[in-house]
């Protein structure tokens, strides 16, 4: 039997749109969207030919508005990616800030802790726009719903494995509360 590593494709048609397709394939609109290099949902048209499998390939990484989860002066680099000493891959960017910073929802949704191990406060925040943000590593959160982006949630702290290290905020983001994404293009665009 001959395999391939092709990823699965899928031609629009008249009526379809994107979030469908996307359901339709157990995909967030945001994933499908990234996979394709789409950056704008409303511009798919019948007969395009749309990759509805894989990883979103690192060239066709997208950026999603949001609010820059730390409010005031903060430093970051790209360090998605990253394999850290330990062998474990650096799932988000680190964001560098003087210890009490606010932390702020990047958009609409519901925040509920996450502490662990690794992340000491940590939060869970399911954003109404499809993706799931991790933080971790804050002094102090709150929990509930929250009805914009902007809103303080927590405030910049060095927590658990952070506890020997500046304080900052671990942000990852997770479409459809998947994989993770780089948050590098959306926090460059935002912070």
């Amino acid at each position: 039997m001959l395999t391939t590593s092709e990823p699965a494709k899928y031609v629009v048609r008249s009526g379809d749109v994107l979030g469908g397709i996307a359901a339709r394939h157990g995909l967030s609109t945001l994933h499908l969207a990234a996979l394709n290099g789409i950056s704008d949902p409303n511009t798919i048209y019948e007969g395009q030919s749309l990759v509805t499998s894989g990883p979103v390939p690192v060239a066709k990484a997208v950026s999603i508005d949001i609010e820059c989860p730390v409010d005031g002066w903060v430093r970051f680099v790209n360090d998605f990616g990253y394999i850290r000493p330990d062998g474990a891959r650096h799932d988000g960017v680190d964001l560098f800030a003087d210890r009490g910073t606010p932390v702020v929802a990047p958009v609409s949704g519901l925040m509920s802790p996450y502490p662990n191990p690794s992340g000491g406060k940590a939060f869970e925040f399911y954003g109404d726009d499809g993706v799931r943000y991790y933080g971790a590593h804050l002094d102090r959160l709150r929990r509930g719903r929250v009805r914009g982006g902007g809103t303080v949630i927590g405030y910049v702290g060095n927590t658990s494995e952070a506890v020997s290290t500046s304080p900052h905020l671990h942000f990852e983001m997770h479409p459809g509360n998947g994989l993770s994404m780089s948050p590098y293009p959306s926090l460059a665009k935002a912070c």
